[in-house]
């Protein structure tokens, strides 16, 4: 749909322009005979400055048939607007352009084409206490600890995620005091740490790790804290530390990170 649109805006300039040049021309005949006029009366001068008349003209209709600056104005509007078109055709500038192609003997699929991924991160959308969080319409994403808009959150990777295994969550690290497990509640507790097991922590690095892939290859929307270099270098050491994976030694943090 963009090559057609561009074509034919393409096909709108190059019109503009020859006619442009159609009326430049006539605009130089007009002159052309006028001087033809004039020179039956001075033809000794003519003959005296004939070459420089030459290069002169030459130069004139060299000029004339350029195009002006009228018409480079007006294919840039025109560029403009099919940019904008492709934008909104195409939803957003984040999208990829993978496609899974075999490229092993051993027939693994594997990304390929284009990647790249940018995005501009809004500092605070969900503000920094519960209340405010859920007045803007945010949710508690239970992958990333954190309350965010949805724009954010990976609804089918957070369920996949509290399906995976029936995670536990304490008001104290001997496990007397369960807490609720539904998100915004829980992402809503601040009278102390919220302590879980090291299974979860384990659980949870990976699955940042699959929601920062997944928003890089689909071109979503992501947290800040997905991309830190902190956290990521965090949960590899975690992850190389841990033992007794059921025991209560580790404590989720609730953040309000950008989005």
């Amino acid at each position: 749909m963009a090559t057609h649109l561009w074509s034919h805006i393409r096909d709108i300039a190059q019109n503009i322009y020859r006619r442009h040049s159609s009326q430049r021309l006539a605009t130089d005949g007009s002159e052309i005979e006028d001087s033809g006029e004039d020179g039956l009366h001075g033809h000794e001068s003519k003959v005296n400055s004939g070459h420089d008349s030459r290069s002169k003209s030459y130069a004139e209709r060299t000029l004339a048939s350029m195009p002006s600056w009228p018409y480079w104005f007006l294919l840039a509007v025109l560029a403009a607007i099919a940019f904008a078109f492709g934008v909104q055709a195409t939803g957003s500038f984040f999208r990829t352009n993978l496609i899974a192609e075999v490229l092993t003997k051993d027939g693994k699929d594997f990304p390929h084409g284009q990647l790249s991924y940018s995005v501009d991160f809004s500092p605070l959308p969900c503000g920094n206490t519960p209340s405010e969080a859920i007045a803007r319409g945010c949710h508690f994403d239970m992958v990333a600890t954190a309350w965010l808009p949805p724009r954010c959150i990976d609804t089918e990777l957070m369920e996949e995620f509290l399906s995976e295994h029936p995670w536990r969550f304490y008001a104290d690290q001997q496990g007397a005091q369960r807490l609720p497990d539904d998100p915004d509640t829980l992402g809503s507790y601040t009278a102390g740490r919220i302590w879980t097991t090291n299974r979860w922590h384990v659980a949870h690095c990976l699955y940042m790790w699959r929601k920062l892939n997944r928003a890089v290859v689909h071109g979503w929307g992501t947290d800040a804290e997905s991309v830190q270099q902190h956290h990521t270098d965090h949960c590899s050491k975690s992850i190389l530390e841990f033992h007794e994976l059921d025991g209560l030694h580790a404590y989720m943090e609730v953040i309000y990170p950008p989005c």
